[in-house]
């Protein structure tokens, strides 16, 4: 007879999955506000960008959590994707599996909640998920390539909100001496060559930076954008 009830492992697995995503929300969203408060706490604009930028992080967290365990199953970053419907195709991968179980927004993948920014957290509506980049001291670092890290990334970012998320990443330069780059950060859809040129576009090699895996910078062409790297290499 067959048996239609769900494997109890995998309820317990799923269980303990979500238990930990829940514990690392709660734990950035109490590390920013703490951060928060030691930079000037009782502020409510600075407090509420603290909680901003918890949210991001966060998000930042279960997308972590869920390509590390797509990876672990096989999925090769030849064939992860970050298509979702709510970007036009920007992020399809041509060679991900037809079954989605290597697509990290969808319930038969990585499962993880599509989050797409607040209107009062930057200019432009949208995550760019690219693999172009790399942060020194971050996994390994070099100018091909296989160095590149996979990362997420937010332009228009208003200042509040920028303060709060080099403070959540333990960065705390003025903004006005935060690095000036300028990064295409192509939509990852399978290689990590943006420019077709087997190089990283951008390596961010300040001296402050190094070892941290995130940072707001200032973009020539996008404004002030946040960086966060979501799988090193």
């Amino acid at each position: 007879m067959k048996n239609n009830f769900p494997n109890k492992a995998t309820q317990s697995g799923n269980a303990l999955f979500l238990i930990l995503i829940a514990a690392a929300l709660f734990a950035a969203l109490s590390y920013v506000v703490t951060q928060s408060n030691r930079s000037g706490g009782g502020d409510p604009a600075r407090e509420k960008y603290a909680l901003d930028a918890a949210e991001i992080m966060g998000y930042i967290t279960s997308l972590q959590t869920s390509i590390g365990r797509l990876v672990m199953n096989g999925c090769g970053l030849n064939v992860l994707s970050f298509d979702n419907e709510s970007d036009g195709g920007l992020h399809e991968n041509p060679d991900s599996p037809p079954d989605n179980k290597c697509h990290v927004f969808h319930p038969a993948g990585g499962g993880v909640a599509l989050k797409t920014p607040a209107s009062k957290w930057a200019s432009d509506p949208a995550f760019y998920y690219a693999g172009s980049a790399a942060i020194d001291g971050i996994g390994t670092t070099c100018a091909g390539m296989a160095c590149s890290d996979l990362v997420l990334v937010m332009r228009g970012v208003s200042v509040g909100l920028c303060r709060a998320l080099n403070i959540a990443s333990t960065y705390n330069s003025v903004l006005e001496d935060l690095p000036s780059i300028t990064q295409k950060a192509c939509p990852f859809t399978g290689t990590m060559d943006c420019g077709g040129d087997d190089t990283v576009e951008v390596i961010f090699s300040e001296p402050e930076l190094k070892g941290k895996n995130a940072v707001c910078y200032n973009d020539s062409n996008h404004g002030l954008t946040f960086m966060h790297v979501i799988l090193e290499r």
